[in-house]
């Protein structure tokens, strides 16, 4: 071997010994290929969460056409969903206080950045719109029926006495039993229900309703690396709220005028103009407001099928104005009596207003 490497005119130090200079070239291609590759394998991973994401997206995108959600609408939620670090946004198609959280932090951060009165109130619109379509479906496709169907994140409220409650989620889901978040007081200690006691359970669905339920503690655990309580299974799930819109009540005061359609020109020249007769200002007082309308009782109250134009002042200090129409009117005595207001128009900003209660996003 000796012989043949000095007529290669390799040098060489000793027997088997290479000269330093050879060594490290050696090492340094070595360097060079795993330097390729971990770029390689780097690109190659980008590429696979892009790829990935994009599946995401489209499997989104396909629930959400599934709930009715426009392709725009589809996209806002997503974005808002990314913007505010959920995981998971197909959640917010399924869970109403995840959903009602992020539309919350959405308009205020629209309030907080957005310059332009009326992009800011589009955008709200837009948000306020989609949350009324993900309530209407989930009202549509029936209720909760057995704890088998709560999710993962699932958020629920637990109490062991029925007065103090403690927020958690749900954390695992099996066909014997489910578990929960182990819960904690404000002092930072777990609450730990004795195994067998008694526990009630709430929660919200997207379309406003609550349910409630009681179960059995079975025991503790960890569920995904997470402390945690198990509980049995229970077929008995009650519905607190019989609503199929969300609806407020709303004791403020309002005033009211009737109005009139006139109609001027003929044919195609033909114009409809609503006409405000504000020498006629009617007190009422509300009992309850959603977004499409508000239930009104007065002294002297207007008869169905009558338009009307009210006035009022939200719990923020807003003054809104809203058109609407009277589709039917409850008269118990001579004059008195309640009128069950479909509303007909307004501004867009009045409009959020009105929704902004509705939801819970203000106080009253």
């Amino acid at each position: 071997m000796i012989p043949l490497l000095q007529q290669r005119n390799l040098p060489v130090t000793g027997f088997g010994e290479f000269d330093p200079r050879i060594t490290a070239i050696l090492i340094g291609a070595l360097a060079v290929v795993i330097i390729a590759g971990v770029v390689n394998s780097i690109l190659t991973g980008g590429g696979s969460t892009r790829r990935s994401q994009r599946v995401s997206k489209r499997s989104f995108h396909r629930q959400a056409a599934r709930v009715g959600l426009t392709k725009q609408q589809a996209n806002t939620l997503l974005s808002q969903a990314r913007a505010q670090g959920i995981a998971s946004p197909a959640r917010l198609l399924q869970e109403g206080s995840l959903l009602d959280r992020t539309v919350r932090d959405a308009l205020y951060e629209l309030d907080e950045t957005a310059r332009d009165e009326q992009e800011r109130e589009r955008r709200k619109a837009e948000l306020f719109a989609i949350r009324t379509t993900i309530a209407v479906h989930s009202q549509n496709t029936g209720g909760v029926r057995s704890s088998k169907s709560l999710r993962l994140g699932q958020e629920v409220d637990i109490t062991a006495d029925g007065r103090t409650w403690f927020s958690t989620r749900v954390t695992a889901q099996t066909v014997e039993r489910f578990g929960v978040e182990m819960p904690y007081t404000e002092s930072n200690r777990e609450v730990r229900p004795v195994k067998g006691a008694k526990v009630r359970l709430r929660f919200q669905t997207v379309a406003g309703h609550l349910y409630t339920c009681t179960t059995t503690v079975l025991g503790y655990g960890l569920a995904r690396r997470v402390p945690a309580l198990f509980l049995a299974h229970t077929n008995r799930i009650s519905r607190v709220q019989q609503r199929k819109y969300p609806r407020r009540e709303f004791h403020r005061a309002c005033y009211f005028y009737p109005v009139s359609v006139t109609t001027t020109g003929r044919g195609r020249r033909a114009k409809r103009q609503a006409l405000v007769n504000h020498s006629d200002r009617r007190f009422g007082r509300f009992e309850d407001l959603s977004a499409g309308g508000a239930a009104i009782r007065a002294q002297r109250p207007l008869p169905a099928r009558s338009l009307l134009k009210i006035e009022f002042e939200t719990a923020g200090g807003v003054s809104v104005s809203v058109f609407g129409k009277v589709r039917s009117l409850q008269k118990p005595s001579y004059r008195a009596g309640l009128m069950h207001v479909m509303f007909a128009g307004g501004s867009r900003r009045h409009l959020n207003a009105i929704q902004s209660y509705v939801y819970g996003y203000v106080d009253d």
